[in-house]
């Protein structure tokens, strides 16, 4: 009724009103550009129009390069814009059942560091996944290369307030996934080193294992940046195990609600995470506890049925 009485008040004071498909091609195309993945695909189910412009690879190809910076080192994306950004964001489904194998030779991964918004580390570098001892030992990428030392910032930071995206990449497959949470899943403070070490991870399997990217600050400097996937254990999966957890993860869903929502599942997950691995901690020390007790016992027994028998044993042979 509002807009109707509106809409005949400019009219009849002359006034013509103009739609969103009025506007011409190249405005619509200024518009779309500002607009973030989930709404931008949106916007394609409104009209046939708006379904071509939002289509658009030069569109997706901008909004893939103001997501990740870093990938404008790449020479090309392993596959269309649009399908890159659908795979890449949001984050992986938990617990999902989808079946992948990583079948590349080497792993691109494509890290970026923001705190408060601000990129302060980016870096593209490959993973040889083929090799022999690769596959045998455990699966660890480090992002900050040993020779170069440590990343120094210029001012103090809050750990708290890092942002990290983590980008594997299947260039044989053209399949993506972040498996950092892009916000914190847990800050550990050392007491005694006094550094801490920031989580960021990605359950997967019905929480059986995880991604899990770690920063370790100390004063002004990143000490050290590196991904890994471990179980429910706490062991670290060695090198085929790890291509199995991110292969799924490359194949499962993709979870659609706001940033700040996912952030927060991927907290609540990665928590679940952490009391599964806890519990299967306490029963593993519980059994070692009681295997001496059950070895004791076993001992006495023995050397009790053992003292009996003697003389049952005597006289017999005296018989």
């Amino acid at each position: 009724m509002a807009a109707a009485a509106a809409a005949a008040d400019a009219d009849a004071r002359g006034i013509t009103s103009i739609g969103l498909e009025d506007l011409p091609d190249d405005v619509l195309v200024q518009i779309l550009r500002r607009l973030d993945g989930p709404a931008l695909a949106s916007a394609g189910c409104v009209s046939s129009r708006l379904r071509l412009l939002s289509a658009l690879p030069s569109i997706w190809q901008d909004l893939c390069l103001s997501t990740w910076p870093t990938m404008s080192l790449l020479p090309s994306l392993p596959s269309s814009p649009r399908t890159f950004f659908s795979r890449a964001f949001p984050f992986p489904t938990a617990g999902g059942t989808a079946v992948g194998e990583v079948v590349a030779d080497v792993l691109v991964s494509v890290v970026s560091l923001y705190h408060r918004g601000v990129l302060v580390f980016s870096r593209i570098f490959e993973t040889e996944t083929k090799s022999p001892w690769f596959g045998y030992t455990s699966f660890r990428i480090d992002a900050l290369e040993r020779h170069e030392g440590h990343l120094r910032l210029d001012q103090p930071f809050s750990p708290a307030d890092l942002e990290l995206s983590w980008l594997v990449m299947d260039r044989a497959a053209k399949r993506v996934v972040d498996v950092s949470s892009r916000r914190p899943v847990a800050v550990d403070p050392h007491w005694f080193s006094g550094e801490v070490q920031v989580k960021f991870a990605t359950v997967a399997g019905d929480c059986r294992a995880a991604a899990v990217a770690s920063v370790t600050c100390g004063g002004h400097e990143v000490r050290e940046l590196m991904m890994s996937v471990e179980d429910t254990d706490g062991v670290y999966l060695r090198g085929r195990e790890s291509l199995a957890i991110l292969g799924e993860m490359m194949a499962g869903g993709r979870r659609g609600n706001g940033m700040g929502r996912l952030a927060e599942e991927a907290r609540e997950k990665y928590g679940e995470f952490v009391g599964i691995k806890k519990g299967t901690k306490e029963m593993t020390v519980k059994r070692e506890e009681e295997t001496p007790e059950i070895l004791w016992t076993a001992a006495a027994v023995s050397v009790l049925c053992s003292v009996c028998a003697l003389p049952v044993y005597w006289w017999l042979r005296g018989q």
